[in-house]
């Protein structure tokens, strides 16, 4: 009888994850929609959000993480951003993003990008140390 009772609870909790998963990717798609999909150079435009980059040198790659200006929010992936944007904006508390995002948008160009990757630079000499890069200067 546990048995089986610990088996449908396996399942239903599978289900629920692939529920949740097939949710995000709804919103994901949603905010696409409506802004465009996300890049790194965009993000970096962001006041008072952060970028961490973490060169790890074992696998030659950089770590990329958006620290929202709160603080408490970490998110790994752009469609991690995205997907929380979406969120914010069905509960009623993502009204500044698109001024946000638009005004990142302006700002886009060679500067931006030739800025982004001097902060990379730094985190790869950094030797496994977080490199923080605060808002990114005016282009």
């Amino acid at each position: 009888m546990y048995g089986k009772y610990s088996q449908q609870r396996k399942e239903t909790a599978k289900l629920k994850r692939q529920a949740e998963a097939e949710a995000r990717e709804v919103r994901i798609d949603v905010f696409r929609k409506s802004f465009g999909r996300l890049s790194k150079y965009i993000v970096y435009g962001f006041p008072d959000w952060k970028t961490r980059l973490l060169y790890r040198d074992t696998c030659k790659q950089m770590e990329v993480s958006y620290i929202a200006p709160s603080g408490k929010q970490i998110l790994t992936t752009l469609p991690d951003l995205e997907n929380h944007f979406q969120t914010m904006i069905e509960h009623g508390t993502g009204d500044h993003l698109k001024q946000m995002i638009e005004q990142s948008k302006v700002g886009l160009g060679p500067e931006r990008e030739a800025a982004f990757c001097e902060e990379a630079r730094i985190a790869k000499a950094n030797k496994g140390k977080y490199h923080i890069c605060m808002r990114c200067p005016q282009t």
